[in-house]
């Protein structure tokens, strides 16, 4: 059996939401001490992460030297939603 794998709708998480899931998509965002998951200027709070992490957008990668935050299908594909939006408006 396949199971059947949905998205968010990206025109409901908030302005934050959407930019924490491109810098999760583009960086490699590990933990640090000061609170925030990467580095000036790419990185993101706890709270924000925890947020997308409960929405199932994205999860705690725990596999190597340091906890980092990884795209889950869900974010893949919500991600790649609103990539074809964008570009959607730049054809209109």
């Amino acid at each position: 059996m396949i199971a059947a794998v949905s998205h968010i709708d990206p025109r409901r998480l908030t302005t934050a939401e959407r930019t924490g899931l491109e810098m999760v998509h583009d960086y490699d965002l590990h933990a640090n001490d000061g609170g925030y998951y990467g580095r000036p200027p790419h990185r993101i709070t706890r709270q924000l992460a925890t947020s997308l992490i409960r929405s199932g957008l994205i999860c705690l990668d725990t596999s190597g030297p340091a906890s980092k935050l990884a795209l889950t299908s869900n974010g893949k594909i919500t991600h790649g939603v609103m990539i074809e939006r964008r570009q959607q408006k730049r054809r209109a």
